[in-house]
């Protein structure tokens, strides 16, 4: 927080202290295209360990996950949460929820064991 200049949603705090960078696989309702592969370890990025991220976290926007191709979803100061995917030179930008708690929401566990 002190290093992006603004407080992160309590919401993403909990996830974060609870599950980090433990949760692996999920999608937003369901849909491939916005698969969620894993969180990253916001230790991590606090110590700038992940050069990637790291150039989003000095503009003040926070990664906090990435899908199965290397997106990385943001959470921006105004609250908005964006998937970020650069794909056959072509970079996408998409807005996926309007605050962090409806990102959360809308996160589906598909069953690895469907019986």
């Amino acid at each position: 927080e002190r290093r992006l200049g603004w407080e992160l949603p309590q919401e993403l705090k909990s996830f974060a202290t609870e599950l980090g960078d433990a949760f692996v696989g999920g999608s937003l309702d369901g849909e491939h295209r916005f698969s969620i592969l894993c969180y990253l370890d916001l230790r991590e990025l606090a110590a700038a360990q992940d050069w990637l991220a790291e150039e989003y976290v000095e503009v003040g926007i926070l990664p906090f996950a990435r899908c199965e191709l290397g997106g990385l979803y943001l959470l921006e100061k105004d609250g908005k949460v964006r998937f970020r995917l650069v794909w056959a030179g072509k970079a996408i930008l998409e807005t996926v929820a309007e605050n962090y708690a409806h990102f959360e929401r809308r996160i589906i566990i598909k069953d690895e064991d469907p019986q």
